[in-house]
């Protein structure tokens, strides 16, 4: 199954690594990363950026394990932007 990544905001591993400020720190999730270590937001459909990660990694195998574009990694931590209009 191919998987169109021009619906998806794409951030390389290192850019969300580091605290930087006004970013949320993120623990433990599985993630869906390119082969360029770039991580996924979906956007298709909205201006909200969607990460696709999941805390149980059965959760992420089973959505994310079937584009052969991408692996399923386990991210310790990262830190994301985030916008208040996210939550309202």
């Amino acid at each position: 199954m191919t998987l169109d990544l021009s619906m998806f905001r794409r951030v390389p591993i290192d850019e969300i690594a580091a605290p930087k400020p006004g970013r949320i720190c993120h623990e433990e999730s599985w993630w869906l990363v390119t082969h360029e270590r770039e991580v996924l937001f979906f956007t298709k459909h909205s201006d909200h950026a969607s990460p696709q990660c999941n805390a149980n990694k059965a959760v992420a195998d089973r959505l994310f394990g079937k584009y052969p574009c991408c692996t399923v990694e386990r991210l310790p931590i990262v830190f994301l932007d985030h916008d208040c209009h996210d939550y309202v």
